[in-house]
């Protein structure tokens, strides 16, 4: 609702028009009228007067009936073709059962009938009464997108997620990212660019694959592209999946690992070669970059650490990074906390992904400080912040977000919540359960739900919707596959080819990746060094003050130039220098760089 300018018609019984205007908006369009008893109303919509008139008239002449039994048949047909497995009947609690056909509603509703594939993230508003934002949630996200997707292949839904593909494919830009989000049509609305967002719709592609629902649907140039990005850009992310934040963030840092695996397996040869060089040295370095230990908050929930918000990108180069500021965005004053005090639900992603158990120590610690600071017990059950800090929400008096406020609840993170418990042995029922007391009225999941004592003059009360967006399709989405997860005992949008690659583990690599984005100091004796680079080149090296010096050529690895340092029998201690002749061009870096082997333990 964007509601400034407003058109009334006003008809009595008999017909006559009192007030008639030819335009209207930008703003709302409200009709009145007065009808005799019985009749019947048609409202057609189009791009001109006459085209609206054509649509009305014609379906007036068809009849109601019919019109209602197309409407009805169709929506049979939908929901026959996708039936609910038949021991859901024995098994689900009627609610979750009623929750689930609602879920699936409300995805096909939120379907485009111009561009097949695009669904919105939402036909509300969030607080739209405070609200003159022209977009609301009437917008793609490649993320929500692609989560949807995933539960409309859960359902057997493949020729709908095969559409979202190929919308995607027609959205992608040269570059190789997705948009922040986009009109249906694909104009760009924020400008934002985050990395999870160009790995997802790998992740769909390798899904359908998986299934082998692909059909035929030429991906090649579109991953190519995708991956080429994720390497240039990663693993630092411009915003995290909330949009607020750059870093290097463990949610973003899941998705960009699995679609290199996944998009590397889908291309083979030496894309694949190149693909899987990054993704394992980025799985292997997770801890470094985006774990923290020794804290304050630490030592008050007693464990040894725990996986940070998001992480600066200056970790990179340094530990000391993970002590430095982060901005809180939404609030009307920031906390100033440091990102080793910031903790978020989004290290979830790495177990449901497979690149850690969640018997891990670290993720089973990170639960607990998780838990303890974002979870809020509410009359309809559990329910997770997103993050420690979080603005985003009502105000504590329930006046409406308007910018700044006070974080609440999201109904979405019990699903993920409940994706984890599932990893963890335990019985994932009680969050469906949860989800299913926190719709509202109508029986839709909002983003939100309010978390504080009850403001009836407001409409809030715990664990129920708050002014946020209803519903939210993503969160419909995760409640539709953790009912297949529950059902198959894992869950279902799991990367399969990564799931097998680490199998909850860090892999253990024996090389130092070099990058300019990367540029490592020191490396472990006894490691191979690699160069990873965007364009050919030779790398000009020497020891300890360029003594022997030496050039190795950089070989073509499809998606990157890779050259191989053999310094796996060089003594702890030793230093080397390099510097860059870029043979495309014929020039070279002007800078030299250095890096010193360090001992086992160094």
């Amino acid at each position: 609702e964007v509601g400034a300018s407003d058109l009334w018609q006003d008809f009595h019984c008999n017909g006559r028009m009192l007030w008639q205007y030819q335009e209207a908006g930008p703003g709302e369009v409200s009709l009145s009228a007065r009808l005799p008893r019985q009749g019947t109303l048609a409202l057609g919509l189009g791009t001109s007067k006459e085209a609206a008139a054509t649509l009305a008239w014609a379906s007036l002449a068809g009849g109601f009936a019919t019109a209602e039994a197309g409407y009805q048949e169709a929506w049979k047909a939908w929901h026959s073709r996708r039936p609910m497995p038949p021991e859901w009947k024995r098994k689900l609690p009627a609610a979750a059962q009623t929750l689930y056909t609602r879920s699936a509603t409300v995805l096909k509703v939120h379907e485009d009938r111009t561009f097949p594939g695009a669904l919105v993230a939402s036909l509300s508003v969030p607080w739209g009464e405070a609200s003159d934002s022209r977009g609301g949630y009437h917008l793609v996200w490649s993320r929500d997108l692609v989560e949807s997707a995933g539960a409309l292949l859960a359902m057997g839904a493949a020729a709908e997620a095969r559409q979202v593909l190929t919308y995607l494919i027609s959205t992608q830009q040269a570059d190789g990212h997705w948009l922040q989000n986009q009109w249906l049509g694909g104009k760009p609305f924020w400008q934002g660019v985050q990395l999870d967002e160009t790995g997802f719709p790998v992740l769909l592609a390798a899904a359908l694959q998986a299934e082998q629902a692909l059909e035929g649907i030429a991906v090649a140039d579109m991953l190519r592209r995708a991956l080429g990005f994720i390497l240039r850009e990663g693993p630092v992310t411009g915003q995290d999946r909330w949009e607020e934040d750059g870093g290097v963030n463990p949610f973003t840092l899941a998705v960009a690992i699995a679609a290199l695996v996944e998009g590397g397996e889908l291309l083979g040869g030496k894309a694949r070669d190149c693909a899987l060089l990054l993704a394992d040295y980025w799985n292997a370095r997770l801890e470094d970059w985006t774990l923290v230990s020794g804290t304050d908050l630490a030592r008050e929930y007693g464990v040894a650490g725990y996986y940070l918000r998001t992480a600066p990108q200056d970790v990179l180069s340094h530990g000391g990074a993970k002590e430095e500021w982060v901005m809180i965005k939404n609030r009307a004053n920031d906390p100033h906390l440091p990102a080793a005090e910031q903790v978020a639900t989004d290290f979830l992603q790495l177990c449901r992904y497979g690149l850690r158990r969640a018997d891990d120590p670290h993720i089973r610690d990170s639960v607990k400080v998780m838990d303890a600071l974002l979870k809020t017990d509410t009359p309809s059950g559990p329910v997770w912040h997103r993050y420690n800090g979080d603005g985003y929400g009502e105000h504590p008096d329930g006046s409406p977000f308007d910018g700044s406020g006070r974080g609440r609840a999201w109904p979405l993170l019990v699903g993920e919540r409940g994706h984890f418990a599932l990893l963890a042995g335990d019985d994932a029922l009680p969050y469906m359960e949860a989800m299913t007391r926190m719709t509202g009225p109508g029986g839709l999941l909002p983003e939100q739900v309010w978390d504080s004592a009850a403001i009836p003059e407001r409409d809030l009360f715990p664990g129920r919707p708050s002014g946020s967006a209803m519903p939210l399709v993503w969160a419909h989405g995760e409640f539709v596959k953790l009912c297949h997860s529950w059902q198959r005992g894992y869950p279902v949008d799991r990367p399969q080819v990564t799931w097998k690659r680490y199998q909850g583990k860090a892999p253990q690599i024996s090389y130092t990746l070099w990058r300019f984005r990367l540029r490592s100091r020191q490396m472990p004796a006894g490691n191979e060094l690699r160069f990873l680079l965007s364009a050919p080149f030779t790398v000009h090296w020497g020891v300890d003050g360029w003594q022997d010096p030496t050039d190795t050529l950089s070989e073509d690895w499809d998606l990157g130039h890779v050259a191989i340092l053999p310094t796996q029998t060089m003594a702890a201690g030793t230093t080397l220098h390099f510097t860059f002749y870029w043979r495309d061009t014929g020039q070279w870096q002007g800078e030299d760089f250095s890096i010193t082997l360090q001992g086992e333990n160094a």
